[in-house]
């Protein structure tokens, strides 16, 4: 696959993809957010939408939105940098991932445990806590990712 004709394009990146200069912001938004889905990346992304509502909000702007060369420079200052390193930090808080672990099905709700099987295997719980009120096996619904219990 090759990219467009070498004047088009605004970056070189590997194997020899690159973006089109005429890459709308909109779809370079849905571009991450695809890539992202693709390798299940977790981001954050201000965009200037993002810049405008502050202005807006802490200035009392009542002015036009934010421009692309204005925002452009807004994340080229220390202050952006600091911006998206405050975000990693932020996002990447232990009791999120963690919270991410247990809705993922990735440890039992029970004990923490650490799972191997998808939800619909185990239904979020480790062997000891998968039984019923009285004892007996317990078996996950694979459409619903919930447990019932097996009889006699």
């Amino acid at each position: 696959m090759t990219g467009p004709p070498a004047g088009d394009r605004i970056s070189e990146l590997s194997a020899g993809i690159a973006l089109p200069v005429d890459l709308a912001e909109a779809d370079a938004r849905r571009l991450v957010a695809a890539l992202a889905a693709r390798y299940g990346w977790l981001f954050l992304l201000w965009d200037r939408a993002d810049g405008s509502a502050v202005l807006r909000e802490y200035r009392q702007d009542t002015a036009d939105e934010v421009s692309l060369a204005e925002w452009r420079r807004v994340a080229r200052t220390p202050a952006g940098a600091e911006l998206a390193d405050t975000a990693r930090r932020a996002y990447v808080v232990k009791e999120t991932i963690i919270d991410g672990f247990g809705q993922a099905g990735l440890e039992c709700a029970e004990c923490a445990v650490r799972l191997t099987e998808p939800p619909a295997v185990t239904g979020r719980l480790c062997n000891a806590h998968r039984v019923g009120v009285n004892g007996q096996p317990a078996v996950a619904d694979p459409s619903t990712e919930g447990l019932y219990w097996m009889t006699g």
